[in-house]
């Protein structure tokens, strides 16, 4: 029998993993859970090809977060969403921030090791970093619905808006965590 690289050793990564490891990849799966779970319940339809896609690369991404699967995932979850076609887009902020839960709990796993014990810092800056990008997600939608119900002309305000937003965020974070340089 021929085996799969990517999956070699995948059940002694499971075996490695801590107390701290398990929480992170269980939040991911219920991550992804609540992001296939909310556009259901928004009104939308579910696509049983997507939803085993996410399955299969969710447990993958578990197996082996510090793989480009968790990549895959992210891009199958926003492809379940717009293929569920969901009427209302107030809903949609349910799966930005699932999605966003989805890509830091992956990321943090990749980069702690399994059996870590990780310190509160390292957890509060990662929270902290996550809240903003949330922060800047929950302006957007804001943007989006305001301008949705004043029906202004085109996008072109929208996107401007949005992009100076995240471009503002970015610089914020930049300027807040640059370390002071010697002179």
């Amino acid at each position: 029998m021929r085996r799969v690289p990517l999956l070699d050793g995948a059940g002694d990564a499971y075996a490695a993993i801590g107390t701290y490891g398990v929480f992170v990849r269980l939040g991911l799966l219920l991550a992804c859970a609540v992001s296939m779970g909310g556009a259901v319940v928004a009104g939308g339809t579910a696509s049983p090809l997507l939803a085993a896609c996410v399955a299969l690369l969710a447990l993958g991404t578990v197996a082996r977060p510090d793989s480009h699967l968790g990549l895959a995932l992210i891009v199958v979850l926003a492809l379940h969403w717009y293929a569920a076609d969901v009427p209302q887009p107030a809903w949609s902020l349910l799966s930005a921030a699932a999605i966003l839960a989805v890509h830091v709990l992956a990321a943090h796993a990749a980069v702690v090791p399994p059996r870590a014990e990780v310190r509160r810092a390292v957890v509060s800056r990662w929270a902290g970093q996550t809240a903003a990008v949330m922060l800047g997600t929950m302006v957007v939608w804001l943007l989006t619905v305001s301008f949705g119900q004043i029906h202004a002309g085109g996008l072109v305000l929208l996107t401007s808006a949005g992009v100076l937003l995240m471009l503002l965020v970015t610089v914020a974070l930049g300027v807040a965590s640059a370390a002071p340089v010697d002179s």
